[in-house]
């Protein structure tokens, strides 16, 4: 495999900050909390960094996985289910990455809006198994 040269590197990365930019534009359209603030919800500490540079203040952010925590291993609790019941967006990586998101979502009964990050991704095959 070989590496991304430093120009194509910046371009992707601009590319992936147009892309998320453009994920967050409908956050302007939804309903805010008493406080003015969204409740948004990130599944990965990751997730949760992109969206707190772009939002600011303006939001309250819980991010499900932890920082020092694996997605692969992770189990929800009854204070996640919670968080979702209450967000009124939630962001996450997709591509089946938070395998158990959807039946977390569905039992806490959540209405937030989902936005999944590599919705527009189409991954490269894998010879490995």
């Amino acid at each position: 495999m070989h590496r991304l040269t430093s120009t194509r590197r910046r371009s992707a990365l601009l590319a992936f900050c147009l892309i998320v930019a453009l994920l967050l534009a409908p956050l302007a359209t939804l309903p805010v909390s008493a406080n003015n603030k969204l409740k948004i919800v990130a599944t990965t500490s990751i997730v949760a960094d992109l969206v707190k540079n772009v939002v600011g203040e303006n939001a309250e952010i819980v991010t499900l996985v932890p920082a020092d925590s694996d997605a692969h291993t992770f189990e929800p609790s009854p204070a996640d289910s919670a968080a979702l019941a209450d967000a009124d967006v939630i962001f996450e990586i997709g591509l089946g990455f938070e395998f158990w998101l959807d039946r977390l979502y569905e039992s806490s009964g959540s209405k937030a809006r989902r936005i999944r990050l590599a919705s527009s991704i189409q991954p490269l095959a894998s010879n490995t198994m």
